[in-house]
């Protein structure tokens, strides 16, 4: 491993006036509000080594968007092969993602036979990458495409330690850069710059977690498995055609080719041109047949080449989780959001094909006291996440003891692995109780109807949850702080027995951090160290201020609590539709077969356990 330096930060002006003198030097500049892009730049320019990937990639330095690759004259009957090469370049502040796209370029315009052109400007670029610490923004997915690291060929790498950068060549050119440009400049690293610069790679693991409800080995046959599916139509209908998504990409490497004709209209040059496999016309045939005429197909096909065609022409994923392709599309078609649509509905299908009853095994990954009798269970599928909504529930077994319904208290927002937290009540839970991590239960669901998150956005939100209706409403609650732009004020209000039977507390203190959040607690018995409100969780609710337009109240709890909450929710005009209720019932299947769990003609594990205050309230026995 070559030698590790650090520059001072102030002092990054003068290594890019020190590389400017021999070569030419690009880096990315600021462009507007959250927008870069790469460009020349000298020790003056203002460089913004921390950014998110830029409008187009350094791909247009390899190959240009319109590049003369001939020169004719039908006069003399000439045709002149042009190989343009470029100026000494170091592009400068390059992204692990993009240093992945260069090297996918390598291997595409590299095989037999070799792109000259492409050739001709690789061998006299530098690459002076930038490692990333943390995510760029919402939209990348570098971690699950193994690109949050690198291993692709770059000369240099910067990592930000401690106000500054630790310097370290990664090729005999990028040594010579070094020691030619940063005379004066860089010194070399001690033991402690050493140490925060590993410490800072061991604290990635922590920051960079797959993005997707797909694992990486699976999304190959998940997008052929999925050839037929609705997904495609849906993003077909949504886009607009116009090769955003292709232009950004940093290996897309399709073009046209164009000639133009100079005055005498028989000379001229023959250019390649950037085009897109998302152009109506990209597959169109002489006969007048396209292949791909439809915008769902085209889409299907750019999702195909990047994650199946390239992993059998080149061994390799052609997605470098940049992001660029979601960050610039005008119709808000996600990368993410449409593979996990993929495997939602693959994992929707393999269920569908399963027998009612069927059990999954899971694993117990972590557990941990909550109070006297709760408990906290992380529990992992095999080879896939579990697609649930929040206030939904799995059926959780031991054989030779028996099954009971558990709510699901994670948001879905985690990946990986759900979350159960389980109160000891009877001889099931009291055996759950004594696993330990790596135990092996039984799973199946997710059952029933979760609450009504796409409703409830841009809505004001009233949400009260009462003992161990506190276990499914966590649920909902961790779903609004993940996407808390998406909902008005939220109240929370939280009732327990005890001080001490009080759940999630630990998460209390974030919950009220954010904006335009409230909380209030009440218990029925303090101890000496409770300061709040005693008495029932109704008393909470005159002090709320609410708009009844705009206003949703969700009720978790036990049965006795509703009548009076709701009660008080009408004092406050919230209509019958705009209360929500999860319903607790005795269940044995979970998919509305067993008949413990009816009320009238609906079955609470199939048609709830959420529902409207307006469609139970004339319901017999359902409050």
């Amino acid at each position: 491993m070559s030698k590790l330096y650090v520059l001072k930060k102030d002092r990054l002006p003068d290594f890019v006036s020190a590389l400017s003198n021999r070569r030419r030097v690009v880096a990315p500049v600021a462009k507007g509000e959250s927008s870069f892009a790469y460009e020349e730049v000298t020790a003056s320019d203002p460089i913004a080594l921390k950014h998110i990937p830029t409008i187009l990639p350094p791909k247009k330095f390899f190959m240009p968007q319109v590049e003369t690759i001939q020169r004719f004259d039908m006069a003399r009957k000439q045709w002149e092969p042009v190989i343009d090469s470029c100026p000494d370049t170091v592009i400068l502040g390059v992204h692990t993602c993009d240093l992945a796209g260069i090297d996918c370029l390598n291997q595409a315009m590299g095989s037999d036979p070799q792109d000259v052109n492409y050739a001709a400007k690789r061998e006299n670029i530098l690459l002076v990458a930038v490692e990333c610490t943390e995510y760029c923004d919402k939209y990348a997915s570098c971690a699950v495409m193994g690109n949050h690291t690198t291993d692709a060929p770059h000369d240099v790498m910067f990592t930000e330690i401690n106000g500054a950068y630790a310097v370290q060549a990664n090729s005999e050119a990028g040594d010579a850069l070094l020691q030619e440009s940063g005379l004066g400049l860089l010194t070399e690293a001690e033991g402690e710059d050493q140490t925060r610069l590993d410490d800072l790679r061991t604290q990635k693991d922590a920051i960079f977690t797959p993005e997707l409800d797909a694992n990486l080995g699976d999304l190959r046959n998940l997008l052929v498995e999925s050839f037929d599916s609705e997904v495609w139509d849906d993003i077909g209908d949504r886009c607009l055609s116009c090769g955003n998504c292709t232009n950004v990409c940093p290996t897309c490497y399709c073009f046209d080719v164009k000639d133009e004709l100079d005055l005498t209209l028989t000379a001229g040059v023959r250019n390649r041109v950037w085009d897109s496999c998302q152009n109506e016309e990209f597959a169109l045939v002489a006969g007048g047949e396209n292949f791909r005429k439809q915008r769902g197909a085209r889409q299907r096909h750019r999702y195909m080449k990047k994650l199946n065609f390239a992993l059998s022409r080149f061994d390799r994923f052609f997605c470098t989780g940049c992001g660029r392709c979601t960050r610039t599309c005008m119709a808000d078609i996600s990368l993410k959001d449409t593979l996990n649509a993929l495997a939602s509905e693959h994992h929707a299908s393999k269920l569908a094909k399963m027998s009612p009853y069927q059990v999954m095994a899971g694993t117990i990954h972590r557990t941990r006291k909550m109070t006297d009798l709760e408990m906290y269970f992380e529990i992992e599928l095999e080879g896939f996440d579990l697609d649930y909504e929040p206030g939904q529930f799995v059926m959780i077994s031991l054989p030779g003891i028996g099954e009971a319904p558990i709510s699901i208290s994670s948001s879905p927002h985690k990946k990986g692995a759900f979350e159960l937290v389980i109160r000891k009540a009877g001889v099931l839970t009291t055996a759950l109780h004594q696993l330990q991590p790596g135990a092996t239960v039984g799973i199946r669901g997710p059952y029933g109807r979760g609450f009504p998150v796409k409703e409830l956005e841009g809505k004001d939100l009233v949400l009260i949850g009462g003992g161990c209706g506190n276990i499914p409403l966590h649920s909902l609650i961790d779903t609004c702080m993940h996407e808390r732009e998406k909902f008005g004020k939220i109240d929370i209000l939280l009732g327990c027995r005890t001080p001490k039977s009080m759940l999630f507390t630990d998460e209390y203190d974030g919950w009220r951090s954010r904006p335009n959040v409230n909380m209030a607690m009440t218990v029925d018995v303090a101890d000496e160290a409770w300061s709040g409100h005693i008495g029932l969780i109704t008393a909470l609710i005159p002090d709320l201020q609410v708009d009844p337009e705009t206003t949703h109240a969700v009720v978790v709890g036990p049965p006795a609590m509703y009548k009076f909450v709701i009660q008080e929710l009408k004092k406050r005009n919230i209509p019958d539709e705009q209360i929500i209720l999860s319903l607790e019932r005795h269940m044995k299947c979970g998919v509305g077969k067993c008949g413990h769990c009816q009320i009238g003609e609906l079955y609470c594990c199939q048609d709830g356990p959420v529902f409207s205050y307006a469609e139970i309230k004339n319901k017999y026995e359902a409050l």
